[in-house]
């Protein structure tokens, strides 16, 4: 699970309840964790999944990836 909001938290929450192996990825490893997830950065310490390289090495060896980082919001242009 790359993003660990509000969403991301909560599909990792679901899917470790249901008996799936979850490795929750963010930026600082920090924050809360729900039972029966793992919490991880990419590189030990930091990790920024936001871009290709990072989220490669985040998400090495797994089998599914869901992709739940925020995107930064740039105003549109009129």
């Amino acid at each position: 699970m790359l993003g660990s909001g509000p969403a991301g938290t909560a599909l990792a929450r679901e899917l470790a309840r249901r008996g799936h192996p979850v490795r929750l990825v963010d930026r600082k490893g920090e924050g809360r964790t729900p039972g029966g997830v793992r919490r991880y950065t990419a590189d030990g310490t930091t990790a920024d999944v936001a871009t290709a390289d990072g989220a490669r090495a985040a998400t090495a060896g797994a089998a599914v990836v869901y992709h739940r980082v925020d995107v930064t919001h740039h105003p549109r242009s009129t």
